[in-house]
C-alpha cells in the first residue's frame, strides 16, 4: 500500500513539474529590419503563454512637419509614420488554433484571417548563443523566401515573431537568405504565469478578410494611390500605369506567386 502511495505521489509530482515547464510566459521586444525600396525598421512587442502570443507594434516612428502657413492659420502639425497616416499599431495574434495579423496602408486598417500553412522546419545541429540562450538552427522555404530561424528550447513555447511558428523553442532571431527580411529579440522578460494572460479584445477579428480578399484589396489600394498622383499632375500630363507585370519592380516579403 506504501509503495503505491508513493508512486502515485512521484506521478504528481511529475505532472506537475511538466505542467509548470509548459505554462511558461513571458513578453520578448523585437525589431523588423525590412530591406525592399528602402530600408526601414518596426518595433514589436510579443507577449506569450502556453495558449496564445501577441505581437504589437510599439515604438512607432513618425515625424511632424508644420503645416503650410496659407492652409493652416492655427500651425497645426501633420503626423505621417512609413509612409501610412493611421497610427493604429499592426498586430500579428495566434491562439494555436488560428493566426490573424492586421496591415496598416495609409488611412486603412486591414485585419486579416491567415490561411493554415504546415511549418515544416528542418532543425540542424548547428548553435550559436543569442545573449544568455543556446540557440539551435532550423530553416524553411515560406512564400517565396528561404529563412533561417535560430530558436531556444529554454522558452518551450511553439510561437514567435511576425509569422513564425512551429519551433520546439521560441525563435530569437530569423532572417532569409538575401537578409531582405530580419528580425532579432532585444530584450526577453520570462515572467510569472499571472502576469501573461490573455486580455485582447477578439470583437476586431469577426469580419476579418482571408488571404485572397486581403491581396485584393492591397491591389485596389494601390491603384487608388495611383489615381491620387495622377490627379496632381499639370493638365494634359498622361495618367500614371501601374505595370502589374512589373518584372524590374521589387516585391513584398511575401511572395505569393511562388508558394
Amino acid at each position: 500500500m506504501k509503495k503505491i502511495i508513493l508512486i502515485i505521489f512521484i506521478t504528481l509530482v511529475n505532472i506537475q513539474v511538466f505542467s509548470q515547464k509548459n505554462d511558461i510566459c513571458g513578453s520578448i521586444d523585437y525589431t523588423c529590419t525590412t530591406n525592399l525600396a528602402y530600408k526601414y525598421q518596426e518595433k514589436y512587442n510579443l507577449k506569450f503563454n502556453s495558449k496564445f502570443s501577441l505581437s504589437e507594434e510599439v515604438d512607432i516612428k513618425y515625424s511632424k512637419n508644420k503645416e503650410d502657413k496659407n492652409n493652416s492659420s492655427k500651425g497645426e502639425t501633420r503626423i505621417s509614420i512609413a509612409g501610412r497616416k493611421n497610427l493604429t499599431p499592426k498586430i500579428f495574434y495566434n491562439t494555436k488554433k488560428d493566426f490573424y495579423f492586421s496591415d496598416v496602408w495609409d488611412d486603412s486598417e486591414l485585419i486579416v484571417k491567415e490561411t493554415p500553412f504546415k511549418w515544416n522546419w528542418d532543425i540542424k545541429e548547428k548553435f550559436k548563443q543569442i545573449g544568455r540562450f543556446r540557440c539551435q538552427m532550423a530553416t524553411i522555404k515560406f512564400r517565396g523566401r528561404n529563412y533561417i530561424a535560430w530558436f531556444t528550447n529554454k522558452i518551450p513555447t511553439s510561437f514567435g515573431p511576425w509569422k513564425f511558428q512551429g519551433l520546439p523553442g521560441l525563435i530569437l532571431e530569423v532572417y532569409d537568405n538575401d537578409r531582405v527580411f530580419y528580425i532579432t529579440a532585444d530584450k526577453i522578460h520570462i515572467e510569472n504565469k499571472q502576469f501573461c494572460e490573455n486580455k485582447f479584445v477578439e470583437n476586431k477579428l469577426t469580419n476579418a478578410l482571408d488571404i485572397s480578399s486581403y491581396l485584393k484589396e492591397i491591389d485596389l489600394l494601390i491603384d487608388k494611390e495611383f489615381a491620387k498622383l495622377s490627379a496632381k499632375l499639370p493638365k494634359g500630363a498622361k495618367p500614371l500605369k501601374r505595370s502589374k507585370n512589373c518584372e524590374d519592380c521589387s516585391q513584398g516579403i511575401e511572395i505569393f506567386s511562388n508558394e
